[in-house]
């Protein structure tokens, strides 16, 4: 346990790393304040399939003011495409989900995904009988639904605290800076000049152009926060709970009693067949499934940070990430909080 519990360590570590790294990345392609949002292509003087505009250029004038789309870009610059072409071709279809993880019900439902196949798995009868006979609690146990309301409680506060109750935050803030103390140009808050240099505005979508210079204002991105703190904290908490106490059935053989001893009894090979299919199959799907979650949410990240918000509204984002990120992990490593953790299945007298 103590070498699996060291392994999980190191794969909770990798992946904030890796976050935080395709964070930085996207960031540095950004250059810093570049902030795009959709604009009407009808609005515009070239033929485009699609449009968008920085809400942070001085003018239509400057390089990168605005990315029209025209249907030239090569079919992998998403990948490995100019800066251009990184926006407007999309990623493309034969990637399941990648374009659906900011949707509902999409992105409350994917990190779910194990502990659903945890659920699943452990209400098989045939897979029930054999947990019994290697001496592991059969059937849905307490734990695992209690986990299941936990990640529901973590992804509810995601919503309603770190996105609806900080955006009211942020826009009081905000409105503070510049009623009181008058740093609203610095924020991008000031109407009058928001007025003035609010030159896309007539390039907008009409629902957008209802609003006050649409993407100006400071907005820590939520998508971030959703990416971090929702998907892969919630995802990675169970994969790496399911590996530390594996739902499968293991290859161990059964014992006999021989001459007062205790001794292995070989499996005939249509047993060993019967057991190996999911103590094989299981752990290789679910590395799979959190592997490429992993992939399409960091491909993700890094457009969003590359396209959709300034740096300093990336790097709040991903702080704000850690309110979630942090908890989960203290849980998952660390003994101080032995309620919680026994709560959630991590006693040392069940193997949940």
């Amino acid at each position: 346990m103590k070498l699996r519990l060291r392994l999980a360590k190191k794969i909770w570590f990798l992946q904030f790393g890796v976050g935080l790294l395709v964070v930085l990345l996207g960031v540095c392609r950004n250059g810093g304040d570049r902030k795009y949002i959709p604009a009407n292509p009808a609005a515009l003087s070239s033929p485009c399939q699609k449009a968008y505009v920085n809400v942070h250029a001085s003018s239509q004038d400057e390089p990168g003011a605005i990315i029209c789309c025209d249907g030239t870009h090569h079919e992998w610059s998403w990948l490995i495409g100019s800066y251009e072409g990184g926006l407007c071709v999309p990623k493309p279809k034969w990637l399941p989900f990648a374009g659906r993880l900011t949707r509902f019900p999409d992105c409350w439902l994917l990190p779910l995904i194990p502990i659903f196949l945890r659920l699943v798995a452990t209400s098989l009868p045939g897979v029930r009988k054999q947990r019994q006979a290697q001496g592991n609690e059969g059937g849905i146990s307490s734990p695992t639904l209690r986990r299941l309301i936990m990640y529901i409680l973590v992804m509810n506060f995601r919503g309603w605290v770190l996105y609806l109750f900080f955006n009211e935050v942020e826009d009081f803030v905000v409105g503070k800076l510049h009623l009181d103390w008058g740093l609203g140009t610095e924020v991008g808050y000031d109407a009058t000049v928001l007025e003035e240099s609010c030159w896309f505005k007539k390039m907008l979508k009409p629902r957008m152009q209802d609003k006050e210079c649409y993407g100006r204002v400071f907005d820590f991105s939520d998508h971030i926060v959703l990416f971090f703190g929702h998907i892969l904290s919630v995802c990675l908490f169970e994969v790496l709970f399911c590996f530390l106490f594996p739902f499968w059935p293991q290859n161990k053989p059964s014992a006999t009693i021989s001459q007062g001893e205790l001794l292995p009894k070989e499996p005939d090979a249509n047993s060993m067949n019967r057991l190996r299919l999911p103590s094989n199959f299981v752990p290789a799907l679910l590395l799979f499934g959190f592997l490429y979650l992993d992939f399409v949410t960091f491909l993700a990240a890094y457009r969003t940070s590359a396209y959709f918000h300034t740096a300093a509204e990336i790097i709040l984002g991903f702080a704000v990430s850690l309110l979630i990120q942090i908890p989960l992990g203290y849980i998952m490593f660390f003994e101080d909080w032995e309620r919680i953790r026994s709560f959630v299945g991590f006693s040392p007298r069940r193997d949940d």
